[in-house]
C-alpha cells in the first residue's frame, strides 16, 4: 500500500527558508518522465534510472560540475 511521503521540514518551514517547496521539483520530474514515455520508446529499469539520474543532475544546474568530476575520476 502506498502512503504519502511526509517531509520532516514541513511546508511552513520551507516557506520560512524561502525554498519554493516540492511543486516545481514534481513538475520537472513529471515532464521528464512524460518525455521518456514517448511513442515507441522502451526502457529497461537500469537505463531508465540512469536517465532519470542524469536528468536530475541537468535540471538541478549541476551538469558541468558532475562531468568535471566524472572526467577526473576516469
Amino acid at each position: 500500500m502506498l502512503r504519502p511521503v511526509q517531509s520532516s521540514l514541513g511546508q511552513s518551514n520551507l516557506f520560512a527558508m524561502r525554498i519554493p517547496g516540492f511543486g516545481p521539483m514534481e513538475s520537472v520530474c513529471g515532464r521528464f518522465t512524460k518525455r521518456m514515455k514517448g511513442s515507441g520508446m522502451r526502457w529497461d529499469k537500469d537505463n531508465a534510472e540512469a536517465m532519470m539520474a542524469l536528468g536530475s543532475i541537468y535540471y538541478s544546474g549541476q551538469w558541468e560540475r558532475y562531468w568535471k568530476q566524472y572526467r577526473k575520476a576516469a
